[in-house]
């Protein structure tokens, strides 16, 4: 009788340190788990910003080829302007 509760004891303690193991590994998991969620949380802000960043550019592209237009435009009325002097101050 004693050897079958020695022998139990035995079992039991050995299914204790399986069941303690796989604590151990349940919470690897679940620290695992939320490391992955805060990754993915992370790369989900980061592409936010992305976007963002992406819609500014484009903003500032649209702005940038305005103001080109608006200088190329400017040039243009500018050298008629002085062409216009120069035929006059040639007439004159």
């Amino acid at each position: 009788m004693l050897a079958v509760v020695s022998r139990r004891a035995e079992v039991l303690g050995q299914e204790g340190r399986a069941v303690h193991d796989l604590q151990a590994e349940l919470n690897m998991a679940r620290a695992a788990a939320e490391s992955q969620q805060q990754k993915a949380e992370r790369v989900e802000r980061l592409e936010e910003e992305l976007a963002e960043a992406e819609k500014q550019l484009q903003q500032e592209q649209v702005a940038t080829r305005d103001l080109g237009e608006s200088l190329k435009t400017a040039r243009d009325a500018m050298q008629r302007e002085i062409e216009r002097a120069r035929y006059s101050q040639g007439r004159e």
